[in-house]
């Protein structure tokens, strides 16, 4: 019963749909019958038009910013969004003046029905060659601006995500120290720091790593903006507040097993017991390190094993790599 309702409903919208259209070329049949003396007597004199030229100085700037975007392997990600955002400035300046040239040189109104601009533009464009090639080459090599920005907003995305990665693992090892120096949970730590609220603020969370990172005596240095960047990955979605689960990611970092190896007792491979071997796809929680076991030159962590609770050490990078 619901179903025949359905494809009753169905029918009539489709002949609703097919009134509209018929109605809508009905409507620009009648349009364009006025439209086109008007516009053919506005282009008659546009066959020479160097409207196209305004539009160059525009362009040759979005193009001279945009040149230099592939060299930017030492560029900060801050920098790299400054510079993205002037080219943006120069292509919409650029856009603007080619939309204004174009109008120029074939005055058809943005609020035209798209099947109507199109028969208006056929119609116009045998009187205005030359000036609408010129256009297009401008276009196009507006085209090839825009696309190298997208390339370079690619780059500030994947340059971030490193970022941040690298941040995270400096942040995590300060945690790590305090919680070991302290003798206090992760969970525990947590809750201290949000003092009774629901999540951990901005403030509290870059004041406390700063501060753990100089305890610690990391090597790399945690600005503020670095952790303020790290608090907001971190966090949910919509959220303002580190929530416990997000806290404890940075915490206790996760890595997922994707050589087959062993599990030991100790840091030490000539002192350590085997706890259990680590099969490829299994969840690490990193519980100290990366410390480096000085015999073999291997790079390892202690870590619990998410599937069984099993803890031990386990090698992260080999000396090669």
């Amino acid at each position: 019963r619901v179903g025949q309702l359905e494809r009753r409903l169905q029918r009539v919208v489709n002949i609703v749909t097919s009134y509209r259209k018929e109605l809508r070329l009905a409507r620009n049949k009648l349009v364009f019958s006025s439209m086109k003396d008007d516009l053919l007597e506005k282009v008659k004199g546009n066959g020479e038009s160097t409207a196209a030229e305004e539009a160059v100085a525009p362009l040759l700037e979005a193009e001279a910013q945009v040149e230099p975007l592939g060299r930017h392997k030492h560029m900060t990600v801050e920098d790299m969004r400054q510079t993205a955002e002037q080219v943006q400035a120069s292509i919409d300046a650029a856009r603007a003046a080619l939309e204004a040239a174009s109008f120029a040189v074939m005055p058809i109104s943005d609020s035209v029905d798209d099947d109507l601009k199109r028969k208006l533009r056929a119609v116009a464009a045998p009187h205005v060659k030359r000036p609408l090639i010129k256009l297009g080459q401008l276009e196009r090599r507006l085209v090839r601006v825009v696309n190298l920005l997208a390339t370079f907003r690619k780059a500030i995305a994947r340059k971030e995500v490193s970022s941040v990665s690298k941040v995270q693992a400096e942040a995590g090892k300060a945690v790590q120290a305090h919680l070991a120096s302290k003798g206090v949970a992760p969970e525990a730590l947590f809750e201290r720091l949000c003092g009774g609220a629901p999540g951990l603020d901005e403030a509290k969370f870059v004041a406390f790593i700063a501060g753990a990172a100089q305890e610690e005596g990391g090597e790399a240095e945690l600005s503020e903006e670095d952790l303020r960047r790290l608090h907001a990955s971190f966090r949910s979605k919509g959220e303002a507040l580190l929530s416990k689960a997000d806290f404890l990611r940075i915490a206790r970092p996760r890595l997922r097993v994707v050589k087959p190896t062993v599990l030991t007792s100790d840091l030490s491979l000539d002192s350590g017991k085997a706890v259990r071997p680590l099969r490829v796809g299994e969840i690490l929680e990193i519980l100290a390190g990366p410390l480096r076991e000085e015999k073999a030159g291997l790079m390892r962590v202690r870590a619990r094993v998410t599937r069984d609770g099993k803890e031990g050490w386990a090698t992260v990078a080999g000396n090669a790599g």
